[in-house]
């Protein structure tokens, strides 16, 4: 019951209302709430893949933008995209100054349409950096 109530000052208040799935479409209360882990674990996430600096990215489900604000400024991609499903989290995510050159789209997982010069071959994970395939 505590967490309800420490949730419910947290959101907006319209969005109050349908608490607890509130939390997953409003980025300001999810960046209160949050945001300061996903920045932990995705420091550590990132230092873990190893990857070279200048590669494209792909962040699917990236919520209000925090991982991808930090893998762009730990691994300087050529160029990021960033996909979810709630259009209130992309707005929020998109007023993130570290991450101007991500390209944020709203859309499902199960159905992400890139082509060959789109996010070139990746495999869905939450975040993975695209490498072209030599095919």
């Amino acid at each position: 019951m505590k967490s309800h109530r420490r949730l419910n000052k947290l959101l907006r208040p319209e969005a109050r209302k349908t608490q607890p799935d509130a939390l997953f479409t409003d980025g300001a209360a999810y960046e209160r709430l949050m945001g300061r882990w996903s920045r932990l674990v995705g420091a550590i996430f990132i230092d873990w893949l190893a990857v070279p600096p200048g590669l494209r990215w792909l962040d699917v489900g990236c919520g209000n933008g925090a991982f991808t604000e930090l893998l762009i400024a730990r691994r300087a991609p050529a160029g990021a995209v960033a996909v979810d499903p709630s259009a209130d989290q992309l707005a929020y995510a998109r007023t993130r100054p570290g991450a101007k050159i991500a390209e944020f789209h709203q859309g499902d997982a199960q159905a992400l349409r890139f082509g060959n010069e789109g996010a070139g071959s990746l495999r869905p994970t939450t975040a993975a950096p695209s490498r072209r395939s030599e095919d």
